[in-house]
């Protein structure tokens, strides 16, 4: 409908008429209600624009709430929904910093926002924890969350509710708070920490203690901890103690075993066993380091009766970092029969070769052999139903031509490439790939 129409249509309404057409109108959609409010605040007078905001944050919340509301119910929301409710969050947080809100205006969003969460069903509890922080300026608002969050469900948001409080000046909450919702080590130390910033060293330290065997995971922090106060103070029994503990517990063992490593440094003998229990207790990926400082730190009689052992374990726990070693070492021929006896299949992350980052230095000297691996490899990519392996079956084809070219197996190549078309032609994406492909034809 034109201007034009509309001016015939509504010549004779009131001005009162007009603005009852409006509210009606906007009330027909989100979009309609919030095209209002956007044009208002645009071109509305100066002295409105608190009240247009308030009028914003109010649609927004509407918008936001009825989504979290009926995910609450069933479980989720759908991906329109998520953004929504993500972009209705993020335009409240904007508008309460354009605009000082009362704290009345703001608790009560924050009061509805809580009553959502309450229900923990909806997945979008942390977004409604972020924007109810958002919300808070002073101590006492911050505070006031707190409270709200102190009987929370998840344990996980009344140890925000300690964190808010220890920062917002009301440490005896936080105390409390934390005190009954100890789980893992990180708990037990945020509370230790406080405890020594206080001066009460020996509560810090019982507590500390008595999450090594009450915590259920992370006790790294708990161990780090515990080793800085023991070393400080020269407390070594405490320290073997602590390190046989976590070894009965096979819990965090790795990082128990390196601070004593770290300890001994400056004594051989005592170091010793730590720095060659190392390689065996690390993560695998951190294996290939450790084996390299049992190397470099050990004697040349210690490293020779270790050495079966400590070669033994990086093949076991760190398979590619074992025959990359290889390689450098020369043993070329243990490492290609590796390859031939440990096959990798397509999308294989953990594959030793992946990238073909060891055959293709074993090439230049088995070219016969790689080719014949790469040639397996092709098939098994074109085996599969799956034409997004095609690239890769090209990429591999472009190999074997380069190795056999560098190797005079010209004659070889053109016969299994004319075999491999031949036995794939009806298969139209893979064979139009090579096509494309200048360096195959």
């Amino acid at each position: 409908m034109d201007l034009k129409t509309v001016r015939k249509l509504l010549s004779n309404r009131s001005r009162e008429d007009l603005l009852k057409i409006i509210i009606e109108l906007s009330a027909y959609s989100e979009e309609a209600e919030e095209w209002l409010l956007d044009y208002c605040e645009q071109r509305g007078e100066a002295s409105n624009a608190e009240l247009v905001a308030r009028k914003q944050v109010e649609h927004h919340w509407l918008v936001a709430e009825n989504i979290i509301d009926e995910a609450n119910c069933y479980g989720g929301p759908d991906e329109e929904g998520e953004d929504k409710v993500y972009l209705s969050l993020i335009e409240i947080g904007e508008l309460s910093k354009k605009h000082m809100f009362g704290w009345d205006f703001r608790q009560s969003l924050i009061d509805r926002m809580l009553e959502q969460l309450r229900e923990n069903n909806s997945g979008f509890e942390d977004l409604l924890i972020d924007a109810c922080t958002e919300l808070c300026r002073e101590d006492g608002e911050f505070q006031y969350l707190a409270e709200r969050l102190r009987g929370c469900h998840s344990r996980y948001y009344r140890k925000y509710a300690a964190r808010l409080f220890l920062d917002h000046g009301d440490e005896d909450s936080f105390v409390e708070i934390q005190s009954r919702n100890l789980e893992d080590g990180s708990d037990y130390i945020v509370l230790a920490d406080f405890f020594m910033r206080k001066g009460q060293q020996d509560r810090a330290v019982c507590l500390a203690e008595s999450a090594v065997g009450e915590a259920d995971s992370r006790l790294d922090e708990v161990y780090e901890w515990l080793f800085k106060i023991y070393s400080q103070s020269g407390q070594e029994e405490k320290l073997i103690r602590l390190y046989s503990i976590a070894q009965k517990g096979k819990c965090d063992i790795d990082n128990m075993t390196r601070l004593m490593v770290e300890y001994y440094a400056d004594d051989y003998e005592r170091m010793k066993p730590y720095l060659l229990k190392m390689p065996e207790v690390c993560r695998r990926k951190e294996t290939k380091k450790w084996f390299d400082a049992c190397r470099s730190g050990l004697t040349a009689e210690d490293l020779a009766d270790a050495s079966g052992r400590l070669y033994e374990l990086l093949k076991t726990k760190a398979p590619a970092d074992y025959l990359q070693l290889r390689i450098d070492e020369g043993f070329t021929d243990e490492v290609l029969r590796y390859l031939k006896e440990h096959f990798a299949v397509p999308d294989d992350y953990y594959s030793v070769d992946r990238g073909h980052i060891l055959s293709r230095q074993l090439s230049f000297r088995y070219p016969e052999e790689v080719c014949t691996l790469y040639w397996r490899e092709c098939e098994s990519l074109c085996a599969l139903t799956n034409k997004k392996y095609y690239p890769g079956a090209v990429s591999v084809l472009k190999e074997i031509k380069k190795i056999c070219g560098k190797s005079h197996m010209e004659a070889d190549w053109q016969a299994k490439y004319d075999a491999f078309t031949e036995r794939h032609r009806r298969k139209k994406c893979l064979m139009e790939l090579i096509s494309k492909e200048k360096s195959l034809n």
